[in-house]
């Protein structure tokens, strides 16, 4: 079939929506399968239809049906190619091929059809689509299509190019569109991990408006979906490999803002914008045992107000692609949205549903904010009623501890209930684990603990995460659960750095640690690390450690701990850092204790240092004080050996919570927002050094 042969691809659109879907090879071998999981029609089971429907919008019509659209990405032969299949279906569940949107291929680019968008607006059904080269001209670029069409079956007629790599000012290739109507005015979001981009169309649709390109997230995202609930307005992004079979990496991130464009912050509150291949997100839909790579869908929403989300995936009991090899066998899938705090939870537990009730049941999730769940059971899906059962003096003192803060769900012990027990599940690791010497330390009786070590690194490694303090979890994990670690600190040095971390064995960046890096006195200190864990791990999966290769220094450490506090607590209701209780301040007239709600070494926001002159001295692990190479008055050589590059990022990384970065911020405030955090470290790390890895 070529671009423009009107004659062979109508006659083939209508033998094809004549007979069904069944008669396209195998294109949709799903179905004639059933998709009612019992006997009473009760429930239902995914995948819903396949083995390819790749990439799927959804709208709903006002008479009450649903119809859904998908990429098609056979390379192998045009005329397997579909123009955009839709399915129809009156309740979610059980779907009716229709056809295909176009009696022929757009004329504009000879491409592939991806990632259709479709919504009824003034009085049209109107699909956005994305047109993905085809042949070897390699001066063709993707770009994005608008058609309308009366009825949502089609035949939609095209009306040309919109937007193109040339026409804006991002890079990466311009498809995945989704459209929104917003204030009167229409607008068009784009993504192909360059950012989630966004601008005004003309009132018709048909162009759009110069100078009012905007982005809200950054280059970790494809397929957005962009709506609104209550207060807030929600992106959805897609990130990871789709395409590579049963190996697919693809999950599903969200943001969230009070404001349609923005600022977006996930629920860890860090920017959407500052999210990128090196430094992903939460996840709110990943994979589990039996389905793979979910990933680029739409939202929906019921009669009873339940929020759906519509998208792919791979079911590792089917095939991983279609026919010879190509394309995908991404499958359609849908599952209700749980939300929790304001967040969605895609598929109950964030990971695709085998088997969940049908639309207008009931009883999908529960624990959800908006009712979506039964609220019954006892609660342990989702928050614990009792503390784990404990004799040992210091995890009673703990526990105690934290009754206080009044939290909605208790905690249970990670790996035992007393400290030797823990204590006996922590091991050196990491490649140089033979810098490092660890020798028993014994405690007075003024700290509530009764096991600690001493850890002496002799010679600094090369990353800070090459010797470590690793104990594994022998406790099953969901996505969502919440942990916090505790430990107490100090260094006999004049300055210490340790970072606290929590990884799964699959090493997705999906588990974070809130203020892992704190700031060591020379005197015993509580710390305490909240941990959101964003994928599910199995008993021995996962683990949390303590880096301490930042450089050759020494560290005690007791009183460690990991309780597990399900879903029952958000991260941000733990207590975190140091601990900000009692402490002790000399005065004139001797010692007395003050109780302070401001932790040891923080400060108040209006009192950050901004102190002024260079940092003269060089920090731990550098060669020589910081530098401005380039008179910007930012010290990009922060190791000060006198090149910018990705050594720099390592020791800001490791370095960035000391005192003396600190007191000089004005020379590290690469993001521009008059501290130095994190942030900090991922703007030095885009500044100069993508291309390192």
């Amino acid at each position: 079939m070529t671009a423009g042969d009107d004659t062979h691809t109508l006659n083939r659109r209508h033998v094809l929506k004549s007979i069904g879907a069944g008669a396209v090879g195998t294109t949709s071998v799903l179905s004639a399968r059933s998709v009612i999981a019992d006997s009473d029609g009760t429930h239902y089971s995914n995948p819903l239809y396949g083995p390819d429907f790749a990439d799927p919008t959804i709208h709903r019509a006002d008479d009450g049906t649903w119809w859904a659209y998908a990429s098609n990405m056979s390379y192998i032969d045009d005329a397997d190619e579909e123009l955009v299949p839709i399915l129809s279906s009156p309740d979610l569940v059980n779907w009716t091929y229709e056809g295909e949107a176009f009696d022929s291929r757009p004329g504009w680019l000879y491409g592939s059809i991806w990632a259709p968008d479709v919504h009824y607006h003034d009085g049209q059904w109107v699909l956005f689509y994305a047109l993905w080269p085809r042949g070897d001209d390699d001066s063709q670029v993707p770009g994005i299509g608008v058609a309308t069409a009366d009825t949502p079956d089609g035949p939609f007629t095209d009306h040309g190019e919109i937007l193109s790599n040339p026409d804006h000012p991002y890079p990466g290739n311009t498809i995945d569109p989704y459209f929104v109507f917003h204030n009167e005015t229409p607008y068009l979001f784009w993504a192909n991990f360059a950012g989630i981009n966004v601008v005004e169309l003309t009132d018709d649709l048909r162009d759009y408006r110069a100078g009012t390109f905007d982005q809200i997230a950054g280059s970790a995202y494809e397929g957005p979906a962009i709506f609104k609930r209550g207060d807030y307005w929600y992106v959805f992004g897609s990130t990871g490999d789709c395409c590579d079979g049963f190996d697919s990496t693809y999950e599903v991130e969200v943001g969230r803002s009070e404001y349609f464009l923005g600022p977006y912050h996930d629920r860890n509150g860090t920017p959407m914008l500052e999210r990128d291949e090196w430094n992903a997100g939460p996840t709110h839909l990943g994979d589990n045992d039996r389905f793979v790579g979910p990933g680029h869908g739409d939202v929906t929403v019921d009669d009873d107000g339940t929020y759906w989300f519509v998208y792919h995936a791979y079911d590792t009991e089917g095939p991983a692609f279609v026919d010879s090899g190509w394309p995908p066998a991404r499958q359609l899938f849908v599952d209700p949205i749980r939300w929790e705090d304001g967040w969605p939870i895609i598929g109950c537990d964030g990971t695709p549903s085998i088997e969940m009730p049908i639309p207008g049941e009931g009883g999908y999730c529960s624990g959800s904010d908006d009712g979506t769940g039964d609220g019954g059971g006892d609660g342990t899906d989702d928050r614990y009623e009792t503390w784990s059962d404990t004799d040992d003096p210091y995890y009673s003192t703990l526990v105690s501890d934290l009754e206080g803060y009044n939290l909605a769900s208790a905690g249970q012990f990670v790996n035992g209930n007393e400290e030797a027990t823990v204590w006996d599940t922590y091991e050196i690791d990491g490649g140089n684990a033979d810098r490092l010497e660890r020798s028993s330390l014994a405690v007075s009786d003024e700290v509530p603990f009764s096991e600690a070590a001493r850890f002496e690194v002799t010679d600094t490694p090369e990353n800070p995460w090459e010797i470590t303090l690793k104990s594994v979890g022998e406790r099953e994990l969901e996505s969502g659960h919440v942990l916090l670690g505790v430990a107490y600190m100090r260094t006999p040095d004049e300055e210490a750095s340790v970072t606290y971390k929590s990884t799964a064995s699959s090493n997705e960046s999906d588990n974070y640690v809130t203020r892992a890096q704190p700031p060591l006195d020379t005197e015993w200190q509580r710390y305490y690390f909240p941990i959101e864990f964003g994928v599910s791990a199995a008993p021995g999966e996962w683990w949390t450690e303590i880096w301490l290769g930042a450089a050759a220094q020494t560290v005690d450490i007791g009183g460690l701990a990991v309780i597990d506090f399900a879903r029952g607590v958000r991260a941000d209701d733990l207590p975190v850092g140091e601990d900000p209780g009692e402490t002790a301040v000399e005065t004139d007239d001797g010692t007395e204790t003050v109780t302070s709600g401001e932790s040891e070494g923080e400060q108040d926001d209006d009192e950050t240092s901004d102190s002024e002159g260079t940092p003269a001295d060089a920090l731990p692990g550098g060669e020589g004080s910081s530098q401005d190479l380039d008179g910007d008055g930012l010290y990009e050589d922060v190791d000060g050996d006198g090149d910018a590059d990705i050594s720099d990022v390592r020791s800001l990384l490791t370095n960035f919570n000391s005192e003396m970065v600190q007191e000089h911020a004005d020379a590290y405030d690469f993001d521009g927002d008059g501290g130095v955090d994190v942030g900090d470290v991922l703007a030095l790390y885009r500044r100069s050094y993508r291309s390192v890895t």
